[in-house]
């Protein structure tokens, strides 16, 4: 399934799709860091991170044949 979407759009397409999934991707883990960083701060529990659906982010990447977070 990963690299599967790759021929249904455009590259133009494509590159626009992938930039925006990847803006997602790190806003996700910025807010997964700042809920982390309030939980440690108010000794609270644990974070839990599948709620901010960082991996769904992560696994369209891999459907574009793209990573999360260019070098």
């Amino acid at each position: 399934m990963e690299n599967d979407l790759q021929a249904v759009l455009p590259k133009a397409e494509r590159d626009f799709v992938v930039h925006a999934l990847q803006a997602l991707w790190r806003e996700r883990v910025n807010a997964f860091q700042v809920a982390e960083q309030v939980s440690i701060e108010r000794n609270a529990p644990p974070v839990n991170g599948s709620a901010f659906g960082i991996e769904e982010a992560a696994r369209m990447l891999r459907r574009f044949g793209a990573v999360p977070f260019p070098n």
